[in-house]
């Protein structure tokens, strides 16, 4: 591993998960390999993606996430690894979100971090969040046939619990979206964990929310809106869209 500092990162790069796995293994088992560790999961490529991000444009198995969260982890360079800004100013979970990674690997990463709100937040170069990534990863890949036989686009769903009945992809989608707005919030109120995020949710995905959800529900004597007010944020056409929505339901 000393000898070849990239082998993990060509590894993710080619998705090549069972070498993944191994090297990740021989980090964490291998005696006074600290140094070693940081060169394999510190490496980036020409783009500046870390071994994880480089993994998570690949739909990567769970397994090979958590080896490599567990290697950082044992080393004490988690937030290193899975906070790392690429050129784009990208994280890996900008990533994992924009190409469809499982929900058992959007949640590990949110699990390793030591500030899933700032992962969830956070925009890139192109100010993509996280969340647009992942409604955009859902719009494009529902034009698939079999997809399309099976879900609706976010404008048609009237009744969240209903679709996820009907439609495993659609299913595979709210799981991930649930998660980010109670990891962000703390609140278990889909509303009021938008509201906490509302400069980061992109039109569509508040119109959807707002279609699904009573805005007038409270969370520990709050509206929604008192929570979206209370975000202070530098002005976000999101932002205002959010408030103004709730507003007008």
């Amino acid at each position: 591993l000393s000898i070849d500092p990239e082998c993990l990162l060509r590894c993710a790069l080619t998705h090549d998960w069972d070498h993944v796995t191994d090297c990740c293994e021989c980090l964490v088992t291998t005696a006074g390999a600290e140094e070693a560790v940081k060169e394999q999961l510190l490496r980036t490529d020409q783009y500046g993606n870390s071994v994880l991000q480089a993994a998570c444009y690949h739909r990567p198995p769970v397994l090979a996430v958590t080896g490599i969260l567990r290697v950082a982890q044992h080393d004490g360079i988690a937030r290193l690894v899975v906070h790392n800004r690429a050129l784009d100013q990208s994280t890996c979970f900008h990533v994992a979100c924009a190409t469809g990674a499982s929900f058992p690997v959007i949640r590990e990463i949110l699990e390793a971090s030591d500030n899933p709100r700032e992962l969830i937040i956070n925009a890139d170069q192109q100010n993509a969040t996280p969340m647009s990534d992942l409604v955009v990863q859902y719009t494009l890949e529902r034009k698939s046939p079999e997809n399309m036989r099976t879900s609706r686009p976010l404008e048609d769903i009237h009744d969240v619990y209903a679709e996820k009945e009907r439609s495993v992809f659609f299913t595979s989608f709210w799981n991930k979206l649930e998660l980010m707005l109670f990891a962000a919030s703390g609140s278990k109120s889909i509303l009021h964990g938008a509201a906490s995020v509302a400069p980061m949710c992109p039109p569509l995905l508040t119109d959807f929310l707002l279609r699904n959800f009573d805005a007038k529900q409270m969370d520990n004597r709050l509206l929604p809106l008192h929570v979206a007010i209370s975000e202070s944020s530098t002005y976000s056409e999101r932002h205002d869209y959010f408030i103004e929505q709730l507003l007008n339901s």
